[in-house]
């Protein structure tokens, strides 16, 4: 379903997970290079789990295309972050925690997306 409520999963168009998929694959090969560290590449791997498991929960799918993300995307996410997630026995996630998890994505999938054009 998109955020219409409509059975839609586009063929065409760039998706979110495959994006985070090519990045942190991408970011493993820094980290085995001595480049990043491993810390950093679990971050990015919890953001992309965070992201399925709200897709899955909200919309009943696993991936959706990047040009179908809105405002309304964006806030249900921030709900389910601060309220509805599970990690290391906590419910919720901080509020700072939150914000960089979102703007950190957004700013990644992005700058992806901008090479790939």
């Amino acid at each position: 379903m998109n955020l219409k409520g409509e059975s839609v999963i586009k063929e065409d168009g760039v998706r979110i997970i495959e994006i985070m998929n090519r990045h942190n694959e991408f970011f493993q090969r820094k980290v085995n290079a001595g480049e990043r560290s491993t810390a950093s590449h679990q971050k990015y791997e919890r953001a992309k789990d965070l992201l399925v498991t709200f897709m899955k929960k909200q919309y009943g799918i696993s991936d959706m295309s990047l040009d179908e993300v809105t405002s309304s995307y964006v806030y249900n996410l921030e709900a389910l972050l601060k309220y509805d997630s599970h990690f290391k026995g906590k419910i919720g996630v901080q509020n700072n925690s939150v914000v960089k998890i979102i703007c950190g994505c957004i700013r990644q999938l992005v700058n992806i997306v901008l090479e790939w054009v």
